[in-house]
């Protein structure tokens, strides 16, 4: 019997913030919902893991290392048994300083009131264990989570070039609609009467990312869909899936350039639509797990630095943001020469006869379907942006289009090509182990 514990707590800002997630810095002028940490604890034996979710746009290293510590001084926890996903919500706070991102618009205080909190959730999780009962199925949804790079007619890519361009040729690479969910109930209690929804889906989860509100996004549209269903008590821990190259936007057999998954009326039909679905799959699911096992493991995986080419073509820049690209052209060499490698934190979480497999980038999809596609758990969830936040790991194709997301920018993609097969070489390894 695996124990289990869950907690939330609200970690919106007190009034206005910078918001982080556009190429310039704008003040919230409102909180259109809230910004929450959502934890998860799992027991058996002697093993004891926890996994949260944050509506944050990612956590730099020395965040993560922070709260690691914490929970382990308070509770015990190794770093190896934590495990800290980001929803990348583009809604919310800054979470670090950088080159590009000046010291002002960070706001150090808050920020450490948000790390407090998720240490407290941590603590709040564990403290309400008890026996449940735990089920996991896969949805699936045709619309949402569509891939965001277009390539032109000359081989270009740009991320939205749709084909109400004319120029436009077709997709880059493929989506994924799969919709894993695992949930838990205590036990003798009924199918409806929930501790915890996990649920994870490849999308930028940004119906409304342009905005001045503070917002969780389309996260939040689906919370709440499925809290409607089953009441507010139920912790919904949402993991954004494999989705550095799918958005909210249809760039194929688009000619009007419609966006019926954008803007409030695109947030609250997202939460209808994939939120249905997660709830439908709850209740088709009718079999709980038999003496479901809970297993973990985590590595260290050293990533190098690509090196610049001489002659990339920048009339494969996007307009509008040749700046940031031509940046770091300048300093590239200084930059690699002081970083020729970055070590990152590749986790796998077993729950039975259901995995989730967590990286710390914006993975692009393909690699996420090829995780799914030779993992020998049942149910296979992915979770980015977590233990970190690398920056986007592109397929090597995309590196060749060009565009935002791929091509050579510090802050954005700067790993070598092979990086995403590494990371799914490593990560079923790793199933393998607890399977």
């Amino acid at each position: 019997m695996i124990r289990i514990g869950a907690a939330t707590r609200d970690i919106s800002p007190d009034g206005s913030i910078p918001l982080c997630g556009q190429t310039h810095v704008r003040i919230s002028k409102f909180q259109h919902d809230p910004l929450t940490v959502n934890a998860v604890y799992f027991e058996q034996d002697d093993r004891k893991a926890v996994l949260v979710s944050c509506d944050l746009v990612g956590m730099e290293q020395p965040m993560v290392t922070a709260i690691k510590k914490s929970c382990f001084e308070r509770y015990g926890l190794g770093p190896h048994q934590l495990f800290l996903a980001c929803t990348h919500t583009h809604l919310g706070p800054y979470t670090n300083e950088s080159k590009w991102v000046p010291p002002e618009v960070v706001m150090q205080d808050y920020l450490q009131e948000i790390q407090e909190k998720i240490v407290q959730a941590v603590g709040q999780a564990i403290a309400g264990a008890e026996p449940c009962e735990v089920y996991a199925d896969s949805g699936f949804v045709e619309q949402m989570g569509f891939n965001r790079r277009g390539i032109l007619k000359d081989g270009r890519g740009q991320m939205y070039y749709g084909s109400w361009d004319p120029d436009f040729d077709r997709l880059e690479g493929p989506r994924d609609g799969e919709v894993g969910v695992i949930f838990a109930h205590p036990v003798g209690k009924e199918f409806d009467q929930l501790k915890v929804v996990i649920t994870s889906f490849s999308t930028h989860p940004n119906s409304m990312e342009g905005e001045s509100f503070v917002s969780a996004d389309l996260v939040a549209s689906v919370r709440q869909q499925i809290q409607k269903t089953f009441g507010d008590d139920v912790v919904v821990v949402y993991l954004t899936g494999a989705a550095g190259n799918t958005a909210p936007s249809d760039l194929e057999n688009n000619p009007e350039r419609k966006m019926p998954w954008r803007n409030e009326s695109g947030w609250r039909r997202s939460g209808y639509y994939l939120g249905s679905e997660i709830v439908k799959t709850i209740a088709g699911t009718l079999e709980p797990m038999k003496d479901p096992k809970l297993d973990y493991q985590s590595r260290t995986l050293p990533l190098a630095i690509r090196d610049y080419p001489e002659d990339l073509d920048f009339s494969k820049i996007q307009r509008g943001m040749e700046q940031i690209f031509v940046d770091s052209r300048e300093h590239w060499s200084e930059w690699k020469k002081n970083n020729a490698a970055e070590d990152i934190c590749l986790s796998v979480l077993r729950i039975g006869d259901a995995a989730i497999c967590t990286n710390p980038a914006e993975l692009y999809c393909e690699f996420g379907l090829a995780i799914k596609k030779d993992s020998p758990a049942r149910v296979t969830l992915v979770a980015e942006l977590t233990d970190g936040c690398i920056g986007y790991v592109p397929i090597p194709e995309a590196i060749r289009n060009g565009g935002y997301s791929a091509f050579h920018e510090w802050a954005s993609s700067r790993f070598e090509e092979t990086a995403g097969d590494k990371i799914v070489q490593h990560t079923i390894e790793m199933l393998k182990k607890v399977f």
